[in-house]
């Protein structure tokens, strides 16, 4: 609960304007950057957080419930095979206590 409140909170105070798209959905499997669900270790600081988006390049898109963030990274796509290899990197990060793939 802390940890949601606390991202939460370091969502609220980033700045920067925001542009929808609009892809159909064989465009964005194929064109878009790789996304994954995650979810961060309980005791994460918001520090913690905002060095492994950043080491990353990536972004909160969204949240899936359950302390779970959609997250996207970059901003070009990778393969199959690549995005299996981020995801399997992810889930070996101090942080993250959980990463699927999403699309």
């Amino acid at each position: 609960m802390l940890q949601a409140g606390v991202i939460g909170a370091f969502l609220a105070t980033r700045t920067g304007s925001f542009q929808t798209a609009s892809l159909s959905g064989a465009q964005e499997t194929r064109e878009s950057p790789p996304r994954a669900f995650v979810r961060f270790v309980p005791d994460a600081h918001v520090s913690d957080i905002t060095a492994f988006l950043e080491a990353n390049q990536a972004t909160i898109i969204g949240s899936a419930g359950g302390g779970m963030f959609r997250v996207q990274f970059g901003d070009k796509p990778m393969s199959p095979q690549e995005t299996a290899a981020l995801v399997a990197r992810l889930q070996n990060d101090r942080i993250v206590n959980l990463a699927a793939p999403a699309q």
